[in-house]
């Protein structure tokens, strides 16, 4: 389903790449840009339905292995590994301090 630029009410990463599988991979993958702003807390509160338990374990759990593989990319980059991206590091270590910070939840 393709959109128009500009026609939602929130900026959305926009797609960059699209990679094919290959034996390196053997999924398809996509970059996209980033979206600036502060981090996924009024998002729980503006999520309806109210989501039940299992399903904000699913989601955290989604969230930590995206930000296991950004450490991942992260690091490659930072130790000149091919596919590193230094830049990748940083945004997953803070998801993960917040992940750990709402742990309770």
């Amino acid at each position: 389903m393709s959109r128009e630029p500009g026609r939602l009410p929130l900026p959305v990463p926009v797609p960059q790449r699209l990679g094919e599988p290959s034996p390196r991979f053997p999924r398809p993958w996509i970059v996209t840009t980033w979206v600036p702003g502060e981090a996924t807390d009024r998002f729980y509160g503006a999520y309806q339905p109210t989501p039940d338990a299992a399903t904000l374990r699913r989601a955290r759990g989604w969230a930590v292995i995206r930000a296991l593989v950004g450490l991942h990319v992260g690091d490659a980059g930072v130790h000149g590994r091919p596919g590193g991206k230094a830049t990748w590091g940083p945004p997953a270590h803070a998801a993960l301090r917040r992940l750990m910070a709402t742990a309770h939840r």
